[in-house]
């Protein structure tokens, strides 16, 4: 019964008419339509997501500021999410062997290596640089051996065929690895293809293999 002149303006004013709308038959039938349910399915999604990055935010603001939320009482970046850190696990030449023939087969175009010296290393900073940057059509297989204390940010260490332990940190767009993999699949005991990697080297001196996209992990066993 009204006419807008946009799609934003009719969306800012369905707040005041949305009541008069569905006590009336005619467009309350239009209401119920699919494309409606789709709609609102998409904006309960979104407003959770949003509620989720604005609690992970406010952990951040509130360990900035000394206070605690952690489950044990501690930093919140430290809170355990109830799994043993004390796990650490071990793997042999021959799963490591295994691991990457597996890894050369599934990814014929990408040149498979097992250890962190034949990576890409690059500069400390906040601003990290795009990883379509890097396009090396190299994939690194580790074994995940340990998680890493910051357990809000998923971080576990991953052991290379030197050794030599890293740490794999995931920095995914609402922390969604769906439907890639899943958060229970990054856990010790775990092989764990990274495409395209890049080393990083923290402001703190550490350095640490960023993951910005759930499509360039794959986790299995073997």
């Amino acid at each position: 019964a009204v006419m807008y002149c946009s799609k934003v303006c009719q969306n800012e004013h369905w707040h005041q008419h949305k009541h008069s709308c569905q006590q009336n038959q005619d467009v309350a039938e239009v209401i119920q339509t699919d494309g409606y349910k789709k709609q609102i399915r998409e904006a309960n999604v979104k407003r959770l997501q949003f509620r989720r990055l604005q609690s992970l935010f406010n952990n951040g603001i509130d360990s900035a500021r000394g206070e605690s939320r952690g489950s044990n009482g501690s930093f919140p970046m430290r809170c355990t999410d109830n799994v043993d850190l004390s796990i650490r696990k071990l793997t042999t030449k021959l799963d490591r062997k295994q691991a990457k023939l597996y890894s050369e087969r599934k990814f014929p175009m990408q040149t498979i290596v097992g250890t962190l010296d034949e990576l890409e290393d690059h500069a400390p900073g906040f601003f990290y640089p795009h990883p379509m940057m890097y396009n090396t059509r190299t994939s690194f297989v580790g074994f995940i051996t340990r998680y890493h204390y910051h357990r809000q940010r998923h971080t576990v260490y991953v052991e290379d065929d030197n050794r030599t332990e890293i740490c794999v940190g995931f920095y995914l767009d609402y922390d969604s690895p769906f439907p890639y993999f899943t958060w229970a699949d990054v856990r010790p005991g775990k092989f764990i293809c990274l495409h395209d990697p890049t080393i990083y080297t923290e402001l703190c001196g550490q350095n640490q293999i960023r993951v910005d996209e759930a499509e360039d992990v794959h986790l299995f066993d073997v």
